[in-house]
């Protein structure tokens, strides 16, 4: 379905190419330099703009608008300055003569000189500046072309910074001596010539003129090349397509927004960053109420013309152009095509049908674009944390060991409620919700007008769930969510009422009107919400608030589906990249399109390694996240499942990643010398293990199951990257109805559920009966690094996990290979792989915290404080008391 395609464009992260980028700014930077005065004088100056613009209107007859109203208003102001400053003489004279201190003395000898200069001073200086010295720059003229040009440095590429350089020290050179030939031919005129200039000093101030002029048309010329190499620019772009929302290829005019594609796709953003400064934007409409019309006539578009008010680039990297209809109703009477253009380059669009009565087919697209904003976050430093990580990275299996504070304050548990990631979860929660409250809006809308679909009412269900969805991560992590209405406004809420209003809206507008997955074997039906997917997050509802049948009842109807099924122990690991997308056991996954840092942080510190074990695995994605396993937890998990299919695609000791003895054939070294090693030899090697700056925050397990795959990334049909990230799956269903039967008396079914994920797994664990403590380790290692842990912690208030957190920050460690750093007494805590340092390579040293501040959970740690720019945009909401 080509509107399951749209939505999912919708799904993108920000990418920064930028391959016109020094172009445009060269054309700036000449611009600029014009605006100060680059011309020899001002009357020259003025007729040359002119000639200039004579020649783009006879040469580049679309020529941008905004250009040419940029070189008129030049010329306006130099007229201004020809008619204020030389008409005023005594103005013009103070500030052309500033550097010479005897100016009063001079007006005084000037009235006295007789027959050279007339005692009429007024007129006799005008005279003589116009009749002598009219020809080349004034002093100040010259300063502010050398302040403009220093300006306009930042402006220009590297090519012509050198250039641009060596004209500064020119302009310099030539200012200083312009204003020694200035000041002597004034003093000779009036000390030795009786006013008069001879031929010598005219050649004087003509050769400083002409030197300075030869920088002037060195500027002239890079302006020249400016323009040849923005047109350019635009002659790259290869075409500019509407994205359709109807298979006949019309468009709907949602928020007066239409998008484009532009190829090449770097071309969009480039031009987007620019608009401001060069325009190249034009609008075409023309009517088509009738085949039988004329439909290449111009002259039937309707009166007061649809035009752009911006342009915008999206996460797809597609040009979203704003409109403005003067209140028009836009509909299949008019087509429009958008163009770009400039000098002799103007490429342009098709015609495409406007539709305005289609808006509710585009609510789907936004609701995907909300559910991004939730699974992405980014900070100033370029670090993207999904909800996952941020969840985690709170909780007492994971370790942090980079230099990001932020982060490492959310694993020590130092942050505090201006904490950038929380922010920005928080933040991207309330923005999905904002976008689904106007889309359900627009929808009652329509519903009112012309009624609803079953198409349309599905993707309304779908809206629906996905507000449900943020609403329910809101609750798990903040004590007192706001709730938000259509325009944004918030209110003070408890929890019961946000509880009761998403409980209310999944069964009776979601259930009813979602699609359902169409078995197993349906791919599609995993990359939209289901029935199922709104039916298992009705069952974490009711789990979070111990209403355990209620939560039963819903889990027990996405099992009993059939729609659903464990994938088989040897796929476990595909099930965390690409290879696992769209299989048996994924309920909801979300494309989710890339930005800095996104795959490289789920991983080790690759750069600490004397040779990288999973650069060929991940294909040169190089992991910096330094991503850790808590120490306890490695060992709890080899301790349950043994050598198992779950335990290999997840955690795997040190040794087995530097020497490469697991299952992974692609986990490899660049460098067939080193893998064609023998065990033996490898660990005696130093051309493999890690660096003596050791692997800061790491136990002596490292984690598998985030480490990125070069096969992860996805390509769409216009060239943008992206992954899968799996909302919901069928082994967390499982684990749910487990917990949420075993109070009910139903122990059986939770053996059952409990034995399926352990045989799936290959553990040499097999329940022979089952208990809370039984399904909690279940938990933690079969959805390990999956975003559950710390609402599981926080539900089942379990203590031995609150105090494994309540000493995080004091027991760091970091992670050394002795081959590279031997051992010290000064070391503390020092933990040997196998035991002793005779027969172990890698060791850990107990070390301090990474964060600031008081470090360890605390009471208040039990959920997440409220933004403090949140409470400062929404003074009515009141921050959880136990962050006061």
């Amino acid at each position: 379905m080509r509107i399951k395609t749209i939505a999912l464009l919708g799904l993108a992260a920000v990418l920064f190419t930028s391959c016109f980028k020094e172009d445009i700014k060269d054309l700036q930077s000449q611009i600029d330099a014009l605006k100060s005065g680059s011309i020899a004088t001002i009357e020259t100056q003025i007729t040359n703009i002119n000639k200039t613009i004579d020649a783009l209107e006879k040469s580049q007859a679309t020529v941008s608008s905004d250009v040419k109203a940029l070189l008129d208003s030049e010329i306006k102001n130099l007229k201004a300055y020809v008619d204020s400053e030389l008409k005023n003489n005594e103005n013009w004279t103070k500030a052309t003569f500033a550097t010479l201190e005897q100016y009063d003395e001079l007006c005084q000898i000037i009235a006295q000189i007789p027959g050279g200069i007339s005692y009429d001073i007024e007129k006799t200086i005008k005279d003589w500046v116009n009749d002598q010295l009219t020809d080349y720059y004034t002093i100040a003229q010259t300063q502010a072309q050398i302040d403009a040009i220093a300006a306009a440095e930042e402006e220009v590429d590297s090519v012509l910074f050198a250039e641009v350089a060596a004209q500064k020290a020119a302009l310099s050179k030539a200012k200083s001596e312009i204003t020694s030939s200035y000041q002597a031919a004034i003093k000779e005129a009036i000390e030795t010539l009786g006013g008069q200039l001879n031929q010598k000093i005219e050649k004087d101030i003509a050769d400083a003129k002409a030197a300075l002029q030869s920088q002037i048309d060195n500027i002239k010329e890079r302006l020249n090349l400016a323009e040849a190499q923005i047109e350019a620019l635009l002659k790259q772009v290869q075409s500019i397509v509407v994205v359709p929302d109807y298979s006949d290829g019309s468009v709907v005019v949602y928020d007066n927004q239409i998008v484009f594609d532009v190829r090449p796709s770097s071309v969009a953003a480039e031009i987007v960053r620019r608009k401001d400064k060069l325009s190249f934007f034009d609008l075409k409409i023309k009517n088509v109420l009738t085949k039988a019309e004329d439909e290449s006539s111009e002259d039937k578009a309707p009166k007061g013309p649809i035009y752009i008010t911006d342009v915008t680039v999206n996460n797809a990297n597609q040009l979203v152009v704003s409109i403005n209809s003067d209140g028009r109703e836009l509909n299949k009477s008019y087509s429009v095509s958008l163009a770009l253009q400039y000098g002799s380059t103007d490429k342009r669009s098709e015609y495409f049908l406007l539709d305005d009565l289609g808006t509710a087919k585009y609510e789907r697209v936004e609701a995907y674009i909300a559910l991004s904003k939730t699974l992405t976050s980014q900070v100033k430093e370029k670090t993207y944390l999904t909800p996952q990580i941020v969840f985690n990275m709170s909780s007492d299996d994971v370790n942090y060991g980079g230099d990001n504070k932020y982060i490492a304050a959310l694993n020590e548990f130092s942050y505090d409620k201006r904490n950038p990631f929380i922010e920005n979860l928080f933040n991207s929660y309330y923005d999905a919700i904002l976008v689904a409250n106007k889309s359900v809006k627009r929808f009652a809308n329509l519903d009112l007008a012309v009624g609803l679909t079953p198409e349309e009412r599905d993707i309304l269900a779908q809206i629906k769930t996905l507000r449900a969805y943020y609403y329910f991560n809101l609750l798990s992590s903040w004590k007192n969510p706001p709730f938000m209405d259509e325009k944004g406004n918030v209110k003070v809420a408890d929890r019961k009422e946000i509880f009761d209003f998403c409980i209310k809206e999944l069964y009776e507008d979601a259930l009813p009107n979602l699609a359902e997955r169409k078995g197993p074997a349906d791919k599609e039906g995993t990359t939209f919400v289901t029935k199922s997917f709104a039916q298992a997050l009705l069952g974490k509802f009711y789990l979070s608030t111990g209403d355990y049948a209620a939560a039963v009842k819903f889990l027990n109807e996405v099992i009993k589906s059939g729609n659903y099924a464990l994938v088989p122990g040897e796929e476990y690991t595909n099930l965390f990249h690409k290879e696992g997308n769209g299989s048996s056991e994924k309920v909801f996954e979300a494309r989710l399109y890339l930005g800095d840092g996104m795959l490289e942080f789920g991983g080790w510190n690759s750069s600490r390694f004397v040779a990288d074990p999973a650069e060929v695995y991940s294909g040169g994605i190089n992991s910096d996240g330094n991503f850790a396993v808590s120490q306890w937890f490695g060992e709890m998990f080899h301790d349950n499942d043994g050598e198992s299919y779950r335990y290999n695609g997840s955690v795997r000791r040190v040794d087995e990643v530097v020497y490469n003895i697991m299952d992974y054939p692609s986990m490899l070294y660049k460098n067939d010398d080193l893998n064609n090693m023998t065990q033996e030899e490898k660990k005696a090697s130093h051309k493999l293990g890690i660096k003596s700056n050791g692997l800061k925050g790491q136990s002596l397990y490292l984690p598998v199951k985030t480490v990125a795959r070069k096969s992860d990334v996805c390509v769409d049909e216009f060239g943008n990257e992206y992954i899968y990230v799996t909302v919901l799956r069928y082994a967390e269903v499982l684990l749910d109805a487990a917990e949420a039967v075993l109070p009910t008396g139903d122990v059986a079914a939770a053996q059952k559920y409990i034995n399926e994920l352990q045989n799936r797994a290959g553990s040499k664990t097999m329940s022979s009966s089952i208990d809370l403590n039984a399904i909690k380790k279940e938990k933690s290692i079969e959805l390990y690094m999956e975003g559950n842990r710390q609402m599981d912690i926080r539900r089942w208030k379990d203590e031995e996990a609150i105090k494994r957190m309540t000493e995080a920050g004091s027991k760091n460690t970091i992670l050394y290979d002795k081959l590279t750093r031997e051992s010290k007494k000064s070391d503390k805590n020092v933990v040997w792989e196998n035991g002793t340092k005779d027969n172990s390579r890698f060791y850990t040293v107990r070390t301090d915290k990474f964060s600031d501040g008081k470090v360890g959970y605390q009471d208040k740690h039990e959920y997440f404080p409220i933004p403090a720019s949140f409470l400062s945009e929404h003074p009515g909401i009141k921050q959880d008391p136990a962050w006061n």
